[in-house]
């Protein structure tokens, strides 16, 4: 096959759906499939490759993706950047006769309406944000029913979209682990900065950890004004300790080394943040989100219902009890390593392009 993957590249963001991206470009390319990654925004120089055969930069400009896509003459444009752009080309794949494939990293991608996480201040500003992001969500929608498959990475996403056929296909997460050393004992919270990620929630729990004696370490990129308070060790308890965005290998060695991983997000699709800690054998605890309900159903952590005092004493639990965090932990190591090989997500992902 010829396929094209179309996102942001993970040399200039790197979240969750640019890491799978990247997984699967390089799973294409060696089973000898042509891959062409459509890089929205660019890519850094001298981190081109992200496993595929060819990188292409582009303007975040849709048209422009739609002729990058198009000079390559795919079979399957591999759309994982959400609905932006997504009217524009599916009326290319009916004109040029690809098959185009939405890969679905959020709840938002199969909404009609998408929930109000406005960030600005006023109403008025609030009203007007709102009203734009509802037109455009509800123009987008109606491109979904041109689409001519749905890749969901939550089990709890079949069915949404009733009118495309839609298949569940895990992320799969590389496990490589690079060097870090921290000289106490600490948890781990590793996302983007900005309010989804809710990295506020993290305060009041390093409070509640110190007379513990354990750090609160995060990591993430700070993707929205307002989260700078992070960066001024003056404005945070004494042992909560932002340390920025780091390389993958690097965040997975954070994980390893943690005695639990924190999640704080509001729901999304499937967090790659939680495979990468539970192939380390690190526990979650999260404030609310379980994505698919597999903490719960397979005893990885714990789920706090939102509510925060919870939270905190759910992770000091964990942290006082040793073999109650290491059996939560050697369950988790082993349902990750079952259920999110890479390979077998390329494997999964290659028989469903191939099917008539």
């Amino acid at each position: 096959m010829r396929v094209a993957v179309v996102n942001q590249h993970p040399s200039v963001a790197l979240g969750g759906s640019e890491t799978q991206c990247a997984l699967i470009a390089a799973g294409l390319a060696r089973r000898g499939h042509a891959v062409r990654y459509v890089a929205v925004g660019g890519a850094v120089p001298g981190d081109r490759q992200a496993g595929a055969a060819e990188v292409v930069d582009v303007p975040h400009d849709a048209r422009q993706v739609v002729a990058a896509c198009a000079a390559f003459a795919p079979d399957v444009v591999y759309w994982r950047i959400g609905r932006w752009g997504l009217r524009i080309v599916a009326r290319a794949a009916r004109r040029h006769g690809f098959r185009l494939v939405l890969v679905s990293s959020s709840d938002d991608d199969l909404r009609r309406t998408p929930p109000s996480r406005s960030v600005r201040s006023g109403i008025v500003g609030r009203v007007v944000e709102r009203g734009l992001t509802v037109t455009r969500a509800w123009w987008s929608f109606g491109a979904l029913r041109h689409l001519d498959l749905i890749v969901v990475n939550n089990r709890d996403h079949l069915g949404r979209i009733r009118t495309v056929r839609t298949v569940h296909i895990p992320n799969g997460v590389d496990a490589r682990t690079g060097s870090f050393n921290w000289p106490r004992r600490y948890v781990a919270w590793v996302a983007n900065l900005k309010p989804v990620k809710r990295p506020e929630a993290c305060i009041p729990l390093a409070e509640s950890l110190a007379p513990l004696g354990v750090d609160l370490l995060m990591v993430g990129r700070i993707q929205v004004a307002g989260y700078e308070r992070f960066e001024d060790p003056e404005r945070l308890p004494s042992n909560l300790h932002y340390l920025g965005p780091l390389p993958q290998e690097e965040v997975n060695a954070v994980l390893a080394g943690a005695a639990v991983h924190l999640h704080t997000c509001l729901p999304e699709g499937f967090p790659n943040v939680f495979i990468q800690a539970w192939w380390q054998g690190t526990p979650s605890v999260s404030l609310g989100f379980d994505p698919g309900g597999l903490i719960a159903e397979h005893g990885l952590g714990a789920v706090c219902g939102d509510d925060p005092e919870r939270f905190a004493a759910d992770v000091a639990r964990l942290l006082g009890d040793e073999g109650l965090r290491r059996s939560a932990g050697l369950r988790a190591q082993a349902f990750a390593r079952r259920e999110f090989d890479p390979e077998a997500a390329v494997e999964r992902l290659v028989s469903e392009l191939q099917r008539p």
